[in-house]
């Protein structure tokens, strides 16, 4: 005889590539706060292979659909104050800072 467990649906999968800072809820917040520190913590161990999973679990946590090995990253646009944090290698670097592709299409800057 086989026992029949009457489990939940699975969640949804997210295709959001990136988050704003202030739609996070407050545990989504600290969460990310918590990952960038144990991230660079991870870097100054030279443990990339906890470095990746941080950001991997991270991305799940806040509900992002991104590439397996991917960087999070905040932007940090000097324009407009952008809060978006995504896939680092859709980032472009503008005057030393990231910059999402929204900020890089309506106000792109140069490292000239």
């Amino acid at each position: 005889m086989t026992a029949v467990m009457d489990l939940p649906a699975p969640p949804a999968t997210s295709t959001r590539a990136s988050a704003s800072y202030r739609d996070l809820t407050e545990h989504q917040r600290t969460t990310w706060h918590l990952a960038l520190e144990k991230a660079h913590d991870a870097i100054q161990q030279r443990d990339i292979t906890a470095f990746r999973t941080i950001h991997e679990l991270t991305a799940v946590a806040l509900g992002l659909s991104v590439p397996h090995g991917t960087e999070l990253v905040e932007c940090s646009c000097d324009t407009c104050y952008c809060d978006a944090i995504g896939d680092e290698a859709t980032y472009r670097t503008a005057n030393g800072l990231p910059q999402c592709p929204t900020c890089t299409d309506e106000h792109p800057h140069s490292d000239d």
